[in-house]
């Protein structure tokens, strides 16, 4: 008899263009495994898209895709063993990167016009959120 394995598998790929109007490409992006994430969710995904119209933007979306994953796994560590609200680690993450760029902002006049979208997406037994 064989076990059945309910180990998620999920193929991904990715693709950056500066594209016709700017020099500079300020996007960002994060990959993170189960094994990145300890074992405690199966992946985080996250993508930045700094305005290019606006100074920093490549400063931006880098802060976002550092300090997600680093308040994600902040939040975890706080519950080693789960269960874990993936609805409300996500909500507070991105909350937690938007207000580094914030502070950022603050703290850099260069970086006052500043910004970045993102989207972000946690996969954990089998939702993704």
């Amino acid at each position: 008899m064989t076990a059945k394995s309910d180990v998620l598998q999920v193929a991904y790929g990715f693709l950056t263009d500066v594209g016709r109007k700017r020099e500079a490409n300020q996007d960002s992006f994060a990959v993170l495994s189960r094994a990145d994430l300890g074992g405690r969710l199966d992946g985080l995904f996250v993508v930045a898209d700094g305005m290019g119209g606006a100074r920093g933007g490549e400063v931006a979306s880098r802060i976002v895709v550092q300090s997600l994953p680093e308040a994600i796994d902040g939040m975890l560590r706080l519950r080693p063993g789960g269960p874990y609200d993936v609805e409300q680690i996500l909500y507070d993450a991105i909350a937690r990167a938007n207000h580094n760029v914030y502070m950022q902002k603050v703290e850099n006049e260069d970086l006052r016009g500043m910004g970045t979208t993102c989207v972000s997406a946690i996969v954990n037994n089998g939702q993704l959120t």
